[in-house]
């Protein structure tokens, strides 16, 4: 496929996930788009073909957001009263909410990926649900659309950005200088190698997404298929977010190589 076209084709998605994760951020749900593509990218002019593109590229904007946080202070409370959206909770437990909700990801498997305990989960995606007026236990994703907002549209400026920026880089007709700006890790992406071979970089795929669900509300399986070595825990470790507040406030900006 053209790289416009894949484009194209992938970032209404991805930018949407994007700003549901960074609680409608445009800055930094830009950022996030492009570390994603920039890493797409790369994968391209390596050779190695990208298998399910929107997850893939969905699990780069994940990690990143991930590690953005790990030098996040936690928000103690929402930020607005009565009806609320998933923008109005805090940062930490919005992106619970994010993995738990719209991921559809157990909560061992959020842990996992949040760097965090499986009863912290547990105990902010609740918190999560009485700050958005929920009862239950969540379980029925329904009730996420109520508290989605609008989608918003993908800036033009960004998809020009996207297709030109990282069309070149796809090419090796010169040095990919624009995502040399990006710390780009092709080994995030569900990729296969060139010609059958093994490649360092490359894990295991994930299950397939769920067909039944709109783009907006696409899930990835909450556990790794039975055989498969568990994806390596991002943040740093049980205790991760909660020495948070030690540490001072960083923007989400791209990490040079």
């Amino acid at each position: 496929m053209a790289w416009v076209d894949l484009v194209r084709g992938s970032v209404r998605e991805t930018h949407g996930y994007a700003s549901v994760l960074t609680g409608r951020d445009t800055d930094a749900a830009e950022t996030l788009v492009r570390a994603a593509y920039a890493t797409l990218a790369e994968a391209r002019r390596q050779g190695i073909e990208v298998e399910a593109v929107g997850r893939s590229l969905r699990r780069v904007v994940r990690r990143r957001w991930i590690e953005h946080l790990a030098g996040v202070p936690q928000d103690r409370k929402a930020h607005a009263d009565g009806f609320r959206l998933l923008a109005d909770l805090p940062a930490h437990v919005r992106t619970i909410v994010v993995l738990r909700a719209v991921d559809g990801m157990s909560s061992a498997r959020v842990a996992r990926e949040a760097g965090i305990s499986a009863p912290d989960v547990d105990r902010l995606y609740a918190q999560a649900l009485a700050w958005l007026g929920e009862t239950g236990d969540g379980a029925d994703r329904e009730w996420l659309r109520a508290h989605l907002g609008e989608r918003p549209d993908v800036p033009p400026a960004l998809l020009e950005q996207l297709v030109t920026e990282f069309q070149v880089a796809t090419t090796g007709s010169r040095p990919a200088l624009a995502v040399a700006t990006y710390a780009v890790g092709v080994g995030e992406l569900d990729a296969t190698p060139p010609r059958g071979e093994t490649s360092p970089h490359t894990e295991p795929a994930e299950e397939s997404d769920a067909s039944d669900e709109p783009a907006e509300l696409v899930v990835e399986s909450a556990e790794p298929a039975a055989g498969e070595p568990a994806e390596p825990v991002h943040g740093s470790g049980a205790k991760g977010w909660r020495r948070i507040g030690r540490r001072r406030a960083q923007p989400v900006a791209p990490t040079t190589v």
